[in-house]
């Protein structure tokens, strides 16, 4: 039997602090010039226009002065294929897991809780890692020595993802689908987020666990990849939220209630364009980024991802079928590109 959980909400970017209180995200200006917001995606590449404190990296030095640190070639590489990896919500148990554990170390970053809330906050999480501590050296016994005792009304979605890797790690696979199906089941839980949604069925097919053949078909997110001057990712999600991504490092995200109707419409409206595109969408064989002028098109369901590749020219021409998924991608962006404006 998997423990009772609560109301899991977490996100796949930072899975238990995400529940604790979210500040608006602070935007820096990264260049000096907006490509007009009409202008289709190809102008849009070489403006690369807008960041967030969310994705900028930064030092502690230049943390305390307020000031962005300057990314290497290599760090922006890195940084585009990290937040790329997010976006698909795919990660192993073992890698959700310890996600999970190394929530602790963003909580210092919170200033704006309650001290006896963070308190209580730091002695769950601390228990947490000790479990996946214990898990990693093998001494699964002392692990769940650790989790069973942790009050119900703390049993939230990054305890059961150490929870399944642990009985998955004694044999019990049953016990772990179990503790990965509780957040997609309990009626107590409301809607969980898009991707939450994604990294839960991508755990329970690692697991070994069935997806009946109507929700395996769901699309909840569509992610569209274009090999250009720069490499760029925009992406909408079933739940309304939205992020733009390019390879220098760039890029912009946040949850639905941080942008304007606007945009949580268009992203929904790209994820229900990608749903009418699914028969011609074929299964995922690897996730290489698209050669020089190609576009590359994910559609996200429970079931896995599905993949549809053009050029540029043949999106642009108006005739394949993915045509109309380029368009929405392209509305989607401009919106986006109109939202860091209007915060200025």
């Amino acid at each position: 039997m998997a423990p009772r959980a609560t109301r899991p909400r977490s996100s796949p970017e930072h899975p238990a602090i995400a529940r604790t209180g979210r500040s608006r995200p602070r935007r820096r200006r990264c260049v000096d010039s907006l490509m007009s917001i009409n202008a289709p995606i190809l102008a849009i590449i070489t403006a690369c226009v807008f960041s967030t404190a969310c994705v900028q990296v930064e030092d502690q030095e230049a943390a305390s002065k307020g000031q962005p640190q300057q990314l290497s070639a290599e760090q922006e590489k890195q940084l585009f294929r990290g937040m790329r990896r997010l976006l698909y919500a795919d990660d192993s148990l073992a890698a959700c897991a310890r996600g999970a554990a190394g929530s602790l170390a963003l909580l210092d970053h919170i200033d704006d809780m309650d001290p006896e809330r963070k308190r209580t906050l730091r002695d769950f999480l601390v228990n947490l890692k000790t479990a996946m501590d214990l898990i990693d050296q093998d001494d699964l016994d002392g692990a769940e020595a650790v989790l069973s005792p942790i009050d119900e009304s703390q049993r939230n979605r990054d305890y059961l993802l150490i929870w399944a890797l642990l009985q998955m790690k004694k044999g019990d696979l049953h016990a772990a689908r179990e503790a990965i199906m509780f957040p997609l089941e309990d009626p107590h839980n409301g809607e969980l987020e898009s991707r939450a949604e994604l990294q839960q069925w991508a755990l329970l097919r690692e697991l070994g666990g069935r997806i009946d053949d109507r929700t395996e078909k769901r699309i909840l997110g569509v992610i569209v990849e274009i090999a250009w001057d720069r490499s760029v990712i925009v992406a909408g999600f079933k739940d309304g939220s939205a992020r733009f991504f390019v390879d220098s490092g760039q890029g912009i995200i946040g949850v639905t209630e941080d942008f304007p109707d606007e945009i949580a419409m268009s992203a929904r409206t790209l994820v229900r364009q990608g749903s009418a595109l699914l028969g011609d969408a074929v299964a995922e064989r690897n996730r290489d980024w698209p050669e020089p002028g190609y576009v590359r098109m994910a559609l996200l369901t429970p079931g896995g991802v599905r993949v549809l590749r053009a050029t540029v020219g043949e999106l642009e021409g108006g005739k394949h079928p993915a045509s109309p998924l380029w368009v929405r991608a392209n509305e989607l962006l401009g919106r986006l590109l109109e939202f860091y404006r209007s915060t200025e």
